[in-house]
């Protein structure tokens, strides 16, 4: 018999035999539906015991494939485990791309391969920006889903067999051409994310009567599966699955703060006009003066995914644009970002109002470059930031936003060409903004 044995990259995942949380803002009652969402004292609504939350299915699900295959019924045939699972926000970019990445650029052996503003992050300790690994499910090897009936999944299962067919006609032998990287979306469990906590494609759950033996199953997830994507989005990738990182949309999230992978103002529906992933409106300047810089942010706790996604708010418009290249780019800039500006603050506290790609022919852009003399390659990154000590929360519309004054800003410009150049201008909250200044590469 075969008996492989597998050593997990990553712990376990936290185990769920029921949705963590769930969505409880629409109350039935007298055979009415009414919306909770915006009353302030929604929470003692919802754990009165005689409230009745309306269950809103999202249509995700785990289950089992078996082929037939016309004159050879006398096979065995092996099951395959299926998975119906959230919307994919970045079908450009693949978890087994992300992983490959991390894994190489991690390695003691390519440390030295790597530029030196690279090196210094990796060993200034700006590099661990995630809980765990970013490991696609493909390499998590638990059972399926063994409580699927009749699936044929046992409890002793340590695994799941995956057919994986090649983009292109490939030899045999020889050296392996490289894989050409496509936009378009793939279901296969390398570009899944793993099971986290509790997961963006699948969670888990222990075998009945064991207390280690896990399985996976989707049952686990947030429901509907929206209230997961806002808490893990809102993790900022946290959880590092490759999916939309709201950190920076919010001005504050008691479980999580600081941004990895930044939407830009686009993507996140900040700029006039524009489609947010998630029916959100992001955090935006909405007046200045000569001291200080009123900026609007959504209120998380009455940020409502589902009801957006029940509106059919949520898009892929934008997001569907990025790939794997802008994805590590993104990253990669903000660790400078966040390393440029160590003395100010940290990831904890600072706070990107802006962010997103400029035109060579930027106004702001040739003024920095004329002021410094320096040329950033492109294409050019800028961020907009500033510190929760510059800021001060002041009375807002009633609403889901609130408002804050901010006292001092940075703006940086960073070129993805080389990301060891960058210029900053410090500003002192008013209109007028202080001189661009070189940063040492």
């Amino acid at each position: 018999s075969f008996s492989p044995t597998f050593t997990l990259k990553v712990p376990p995942p936290p185990i769920r035999p029921y949705p963590e949380y769930a969505h409880v803002r629409f109350e039935v009652k007298d055979g009415n539906v009414n919306y909770l969402g915006n009353k302030p004292d929604a929470e003692s609504f919802a754990t009165d015991e005689t409230y009745r939350a309306l269950n809103i299915s999202d249509s995700t699900a785990d289950g089992w494939v078996k082929a037939a295959i016309t004159g050879l019924d006398e096979l065995t045939k092996i099951p395959a485990y299926s998975l119906v699972a959230c919307p994919d926000f970045f079908p450009g970019v693949d978890q087994r791309e992300v992983y490959e990445w991390w894994e190489q650029t991690q390695a003691p052996a390519n440390r030295a391969s790597l530029p030196d503003w690279l090196k210094e992050l990796i060993e200034a300790g700006f590099f661990d920006f995630w809980r765990r690994e970013p490991i696609p499910l493909s390499d998590i090897s638990f059972a399926p889903n063994v409580k699927l009936a009749d699936s044929g999944f046992g409890d002793k299962d340590i695994t799941v067999a995956a057919v994986v067919s090649p983009l292109q006609q490939i030899a045999t032998t020889g050296a392996l051409p490289k894989t050409p990287r496509s936009l378009r979306h793939s279901g296969l469990p390398d570009s899944a994310a793993g099971a986290f906590a509790p997961g963006w494609d699948v969670s888990a759950d222990l075998v009945d009567g064991s207390s280690s033996d896990t399985h996976f199953a989707s049952y686990g997830l947030g429901s509907p599966f929206p209230e997961d994507a806002k808490l893990c989005a809102a993790l900022s990738t946290f959880w590092p699955a490759a999916a939309p990182d709201t950190a920076r949309t919010y001005f504050e999230v008691d479980f999580a703060r600081g941004t990895v992978c930044p939407l830009t103002d686009e993507e996140n529906g900040a700029a006039s006009g524009s489609v947010s992933w998630d029916g959100l409106r992001g955090p935006r300047v909405i007046s200045e003066d000569g001291t200080s810089t009123t900026v609007r942010y959504p209120n998380y706790p009455l940020a409502d995914y589902t009801l957006n996604a029940l509106e059919g708010r949520l898009s892929i418009s934008e997001t569907r644009k990025i790939g794997f290249d802008e994805y590590i780019h993104r990253i990669l800039s903000t660790l400078r970002m966040y390393r440029i500006l160590s003395s100010i603050g940290d990831k904890n506290t600072l706070h990107i109002l802006s962010f997103g790609e400029v035109e060579s022919s930027d106004s702001t852009l040739l003024e920095a470059q004329a002021e410094t003399g320096r040329t950033l390659s492109g294409p050019i990154l800028r961020y907009d930031v500033f510190d929760e000590s510059d800021s001060a929360a002041i009375s807002a519309p009633p609403g889901q936003t609130e408002d804050f004054t901010v006292s001092r800003l940075f703006t940086l410009l960073i070129g993805k060409n080389d990301f060891s150049l960058a210029v900053v201008r410090i500003g002192d909250g008013s209109v007028s903004r202080g001189p661009w200044q070189k940063v040492p590469a």
